[in-house]
């Protein structure tokens, strides 16, 4: 019954099934790779959740402008509406 150190322990079952979790992977990795790789993620990171903030926040902005837009536009056909009913109504009078 003689075990070898290599098939005991949590990892025995990892490297006996072929299997290496992400964890493993960057902990197999010397420091001089590993940072890098930790920085570069990090800076990905920030730079994805800045584009997306700036993108909804121009989003924002353009349905606002776009709401104030139609509704002055909807004002002004509505004064036009008005003004041109008594036109209307006078040309139908005469005839």
């Amino acid at each position: 019954m003689n075990k070898s150190p290599q098939n005991v322990g949590p990892r025995a079952k990892i490297k006996d099934s072929g299997v290496r979790g992400s964890r493993l992977f960057l902990s197999n990795l010397p420091i001089k790779y590993r940072l890098p790789l930790i920085m570069g993620a990090i800076l990905l990171s920030i730079i994805l959740i800045s584009i997306w903030a700036s993108y909804s926040i121009v989003k924002q902005s353009a349905l606002d402008v776009g709401r104030e837009r139609l509704s002055i536009l909807t004002q002004q056909l509505a004064n036009q509406s008005q003004q041109s009913i008594p036109v209307v109504a006078n040309t139908y009078v005469r005839k």
